[in-house]
């Protein structure tokens, strides 16, 4: 949801407020790089949204991006482009996400099944990066804590793709 507007798939760019949160969340994240799991790649949607958020992501924490089409936005059909209120004036509807197939949306089923190809593609994409690049790090840092450190993904999605990952890992 951007400016309180489901946008769905239609593919607008970040705006300014937008690329200010990533900014300072990158920032944030960067200064507390001795305590977090750190990331070794960005996986990203292709929307203008969340990939321009991953290129700042990338500039900050160095990494990185591969964008994947299984993390893009859900379809929200006949109800994309339209604001909260819209939603709840003109079809009485309070929680897109509890909407199932109705207003021609993404069924959840499809969704959930994308969204799994994208973990499926973007673990691929890791370990193909890690393990190429795992002997040199270790040469690289024989004394530094950098390569002992748990290696994640950081993925760069949308309202809706987050919490469907979060239900997945719950």
């Amino acid at each position: 949801v951007s400016q309180s507007r489901y946008q769905g798939r239609k593919d607008v760019p970040i705006n300014l407020k937008g690329r200010e949160q990533v900014r300072q969340s990158c920032q944030y994240f960067f200064s507390q790089k001795a305590g977090v799991v750190w990331p070794t790649l960005i996986c990203t949607s292709p929307l203008k949204r969340a990939a321009e958020s991953a290129d700042i992501c990338a500039h900050y924490l160095h990494l990185p991006v591969v964008e994947l089409i299984e993390f893009a936005e859900r379809g929200f059909g006949q109800l994309e482009g339209k604001t909260i209120y819209e939603v709840k004036q003109n079809y009485g509807i309070d929680d897109l996400e509890s909407i199932e197939n109705d207003y021609e949306m993404e069924p959840f089923v499809d969704l959930d099944a994308r969204i799994k190809r994208g973990l499926e593609a973007c673990k691929k994409e890791f370990m193909t990066r890690f393990m190429s690049n795992f002997n040199s790090e270790i040469e690289r840092h024989k004394e530094d804590s950098e390569v002992s450190r748990q290696k994640s993904v950081l993925i760069v999605t949308h309202g809706s793709i987050m919490m469907r990952l979060f239900r997945f890992f719950q």
